[in-house]
């Protein structure tokens, strides 16, 4: 089970109730890490990806996806959640924020820069493909042709909804958050390269859920970063 379906099961569980008299019990060993995919599995998902130029033009607003994030039926936002699925030993507090026990335990490490912390404060959720790169992105056709138009001109609702997919959403450090900003992952890789498989197959399976092209820059990154999966 991979790290992130691990997450959900723990979150669906916990935020059933996200009462703290049920949550009082020793918390539970560290999850395992993410397994990583097999080659086989790399280079199938990278032949899936269809490559095309990208819509250039100065069309993206950002408050036309998403500003702030939604709660669910328990009142935890998607924050609160990403934040609980990548937590090491963290538990759901008042209105299910994510408290660590002790700020000096490393509750989360950031997957990019490999930073501990022990301080929510400390993270900033990333879309791993950014919402501008998914507005320049043209939208593969049937039959797994690029279409004329770009996920820009999504619905309100698609827009919405691909914000606010937590598969497409890490917790990383202020810093790193910053720097990635709305690069591709031609122009940009995590610092730690052992989390290059990771990220790389995570973009890769957002930018085929949405059936959402890639530039050729992308491609090329994307198929390096899928190379360091282990054999």
């Amino acid at each position: 089970m991979t790290r992130i379906a691990a997450g959900l099961v723990a979150a669906a569980l916990v935020l059933t109730a996200c009462d703290p008299l049920e949550l009082a019990a020793p918390s539970t060993p560290p999850p395992a890490p993410p397994a990583q995919p097999p080659p086989a599995n790399a280079a199938a998902l990278l032949g899936k990806l269809v490559v095309a130029e990208e819509d250039t033009g100065a069309h993206y607003k950002r408050e036309h996806w998403g500003e702030g994030w939604s709660e669910d039926r328990n009142g935890c936002s998607t924050r609160e959640l990403v934040l609980l699925e990548q937590a090491r030993a963290a538990e759901p507090g008042r209105n299910c924020a994510p408290d660590c026990p002790s700020a000096d335990q490393s509750c989360w490490v950031s997957p990019y820069d490999g930073r501990p912390t022990g301080d929510a404060r400390d993270l900033e959720i990333d879309h791993r493909v950014s919402l501008k790169e998914a507005s320049r992105s043209r939208v593969v056709q049937a039959g797994g042709k690029p279409g004329l138009g770009a996920a820009r001109l999504w619905s309100p609702e698609r827009k919405h909804a691909f914000y606010e997919d937590r598969s497409n959403l890490v917790a990383v450090t202020s810093q790193v958050n910053q720097s990635k900003s709305d690069d591709d992952a031609g122009d940009w890789r995590p610092a730690q390269r052992a989390a290059w498989c990771d990220f790389a197959t995570r973009y890769a399976q957002t930018k085929v859920k949405y059936g959402l092209t890639v530039d050729r820059a992308e491609h090329a990154g994307l198929a390096q970063m899928l190379g360091t999966c282990p054999k």
